[in-house]
């Protein structure tokens, strides 16, 4: 592995985004009513979340609102500046962190949950299962993790360069540097999961559609 391209920060240009783009990924959170209900009631009453990779704080701010504590990760510390100036003109509490995912800089058994949708597969696939070693690290006894990682089966890597296995080379959407990606299938997985179990995959519990390429899980730290 390209030590240099599996540590290269996924940072986002968000002022080269169009109107739309920028409202979307701002203003529009997509975690889930059943998820920010189903956590604050596990906890009984307010849950300490972690939005991994929150980007612009689009979700970090819809559980805010549900009066979660709520820290919001990220390593880019540009995008972090432009969340925050969002999140005080709506006057909510974020606690916006800057670092790295996969040696988060939180005590361990920390988080009640943590949301992970849009990040987990900008690393390679060493960092993916690093990361997802932190997730169990950092959450609570019997706390819950959802987790949305690509599926290999995914076209986006038909004519890709391939790294390893499961990591790609690619160029980010917002923004001129390049990067890794992962994709996984089904059992592998399994595999890098670890000790976090699975206990939705099909949205039953945590309210979301599955997706053909994609893989949405609600995972939980039961021992």
């Amino acid at each position: 592995m390209n030590n240099k391209l599996d540590f290269l920060p996924h940072t986002w240009q968000w002022d080269t985004m169009n109107r739309d783009e920028f409202l979307y990924w701002s203003t529009y959170g997509s975690v889930s009513t059943k998820l920010i209900k189903r956590w604050n009631l596990n906890a009984g009453g307010t849950a300490r979340v972690l939005d991994l990779g929150t980007g612009l704080g689009r979700n970090a701010r819809k559980m805010a609102r549900y009066g979660m504590d709520v820290y919001a990760l990220d390593i880019d510390t540009d995008v972090l500046k432009k969340a925050n100036e969002i999140t005080n003109k709506e006057a909510l509490n974020v606690n916006f962190v800057s670092g790295d995912m996969r040696q988060m800089p939180f005590d361990n058994d920390f988080f009640d949950a943590v949301y992970a949708e849009n990040v987990l597969s900008l690393t390679s696939f060493a960092g993916l299962k690093q990361t997802l070693g932190e997730i169990y690290r950092t959450l609570k006894k019997n706390g819950e993790a959802f987790l949305v990682i690509a599926d290999k089966s995914s076209p986006t890597i038909q004519n890709a360069q391939m790294i390893d296995e499961n990591t790609v080379l690619i160029s980010q959407q917002y923004g001129t540097n390049t990067g890794v990606a992962t994709f996984v299938d089904e059992e592998t997985l399994k595999t890098c999961l670890g000790k976090l179990e699975i206990i939705d995959k099909y949205g039953a519990i945590h309210g979301y559609f599955p997706e053909t390429y994609r893989h949405m899980i609600l995972t939980k730290k039961i021992r």
